[in-house]
Formats: structure tokens, sequence, C-alpha cells
């Protein structure tokens, strides 16, 4: 629940491109129904992969994880310099 808020503010509040991860193409639709702009399939991607490329290899500023410690490596590789 709290991704989906963060979704609606961020696209609300921001210019940011919004990225967002799920394991399902229903989620990914709900997810951009709500203002996601690239949405990745971390069952069928590699999304640290597939957020370099939407970032020209730069990263992205803010990772909102609620997952945790399984996915801290892809998230480091996702987040630029001085990200959070």
């Amino acid at each position: 629940m709290w991704a989906l808020t963060a979704i609606q503010l961020a696209k609300k509040l921001t210019k940011a491109k919004i990225k967002t991860t799920a394991g399902s193409s229903d989620k990914l639709d709900f997810c951009h129904s709500l203002g996601a702009d690239i949405r990745i399939n971390y069952k069928k991607q590699s999304f640290d992969e597939e957020v370099l490329k939407a970032t020209n290899d730069q990263g992205v500023d803010v990772i909102l994880n609620f997952i945790g410690a399984s996915y801290w490596e892809k998230n480091l590789k996702s987040v630029r310099s001085d990200g959070r």
C-alpha cells in the first residue's frame, strides 16, 4: 500500500520519472495507472540492469524497497551516487 501512495505522490509533486518493479503484468499495469513511467517485471528481467538502461547508466535518486536484504546488491547497483 505504501508503494502505491509513493507512486502517486512522486508523480503529483515532482517531475521524476517513476520506475517500478512487480512480479506480474497486472501489478505493473496497475502501477502504470497510478503514474509509473517505467515498469520492470523482476521475475522476467534483471531490474538493476533495466534501471541502468532507463537512466543511461546513471542510476536512480531514490529507492523505496520494502523487501530489504534480498535485493540489497541490486539496489546498490541501481542507485546513483549520493542517491537514497
